[in-house]
C-alpha cells in the first residue's frame, strides 16, 4: 500500500501520462524479479526503481544499439533519486562499469579511483627533421624578385617551433639532403609535358611537379636553373623558365635560382 501511494505521488509530481505510469508499474515488477545484488545502489524510491529499469535496458543495448543505450542512460539519470543510483548510471554511461565497486549497504557506493592515462612520446632527432617551405605559386606567374626575397625561417625553443613570415602558402616537407644545408629555399609548381627541358632527365615523366629552388650559385652544366631572358621585360615582368646549365652558360640569360629538387605528387 505504501509503495502504491509513493508511486502515485511520484507519477503526479512528474505529470506522468498513461504510458509513463505503465512504465513505472513495469519498473516495480522488474525490480522485484531481479536479484537483490543486481539492484544494489538503487533504493525503493519510485525514482530509483524507474532508474533501475532504464539501467537494465541500457545494459541490454550497450553493444547492440548506441543510440538506445545513450537514451536509456539519460532517462535513468533523469529519474534517479539517490546519489548511488546516479553513480551506477553515470558509470555505465561513461563505460566505467567494470571499474565500479558497490558496497553492500543500501545507501553507499564506492567507486574505485580510476587513474587517468596519457600517452607520451619523445621526439627523436630524425622525426624533427622537417622543412617548412614557402610555395610561391605556378612558375609562369612568379617574378624573379620573389625568388630573391624568400625569407629564412628561424626555429626557437626546445621544440623548434616556427613562426611563418609573409603572405605565403607553406608546405611541410622532409629535410631532404639536397636542401638540408640551404638556408633559404622555396618551391613553385610546374607541369611537365612534351618539350619540357626536364622531361628527359625525369625519365619521360609528365604531369604536375613541385620544383624546389635555392640560390643560383655557380652555373654547372649538369644542373637545371630558373632563369629569365635578358633584354625582355625586367623586374616583376620577367618570365621565368626552367633551363639547363648548358643553356644558361650562354649569353642572354639571367639566372635567378637553382633547381635543387623536384617532387612528384603522392600516389
Amino acid at each position: 500500500r505504501k509503495e502504491r501511494a509513493a508511486a502515485a505521488e511520484f507519477a503526479a509530481d512528474n505529470q506522468f501520462d498513461g504510458a509513463m505510469a505503465r512504465e513505472l508499474n513495469r519498473a516495480y515488477k522488474i525490480k522485484q524479479e531481479r536479484p537483490e545484488d543486481e539492484s544494489r545502489g538503487f533504493s525503493d524510491h519510485p525514482g530509483d526503481i524507474l532508474a533501475f529499469k532504464w539501467w537494465r535496458a541500457a545494459i541490454e543495448t550497450q553493444k547492440s544499439d548506441e543510440d538506445f543505450f545513450e537514451d536509456y542512460c539519460k532517462k535513468g539519470l533523469q529519474y534517479a533519486h539517490t546519489d548511488t543510483a546516479r553513480a551506477r548510471l553515470q558509470a555505465l554511461a561513461e563505460g566505467l562499469l567494470k571499474e565500479a565497486v558497490y558496497a553492500g549497504q543500501a545507501q553507499q557506493e564506492l567507486v574505485k579511483d580510476v587513474q587517468a592515462k596519457v600517452n607520451m612520446v619523445q621526439m627523436a632527432v630524425p622525426e624533427g627533421r622537417w622543412r617548412l617551405m614557402p610555395v610561391l605559386g605556378p612558375l609562369d606567374r612568379v617574378a624573379s624578385a620573389n625568388l630573391s626575397s624568400v625569407p629564412t625561417l628561424q626555429t626557437s625553443g626546445v621544440f623548434d617551433t616556427i613562426r611563418p613570415i609573409g603572405n605565403y602558402e607553406w608546405l611541410t616537407v622532409p629535410n631532404w639532403s639536397e636542401i638540408a644545408d640551404v638556408p633559404a629555399a622555396c618551391a613553385v609548381t610546374d607541369t611537365v609535358g612534351p618539350g619540357h627541358p626536364m622531361q628527359a632527365a625525369l625519365q619521360g615523366y609528365t604531369g604536375s611537379l613541385l620544383v624546389v629552388i635555392g640560390p643560383p650559385g655557380d652555373a654547372a652544366a649538369e644542373s637545371f636553373y630558373v632563369a629569365a631572358k635578358v633584354g625582355g621585360l625586367i623586374g616583376a615582368g620577367e618570365v621565368l623558365q626552367i633551363v639547363s646549365g648548358a643553356t644558361v652558360a650562354g649569353p642572354g640569360w639571367k639566372v635567378c635560382g637553382k633547381v635543387l629538387l623536384t617532387v612528384k605528387p603522392a600516389r
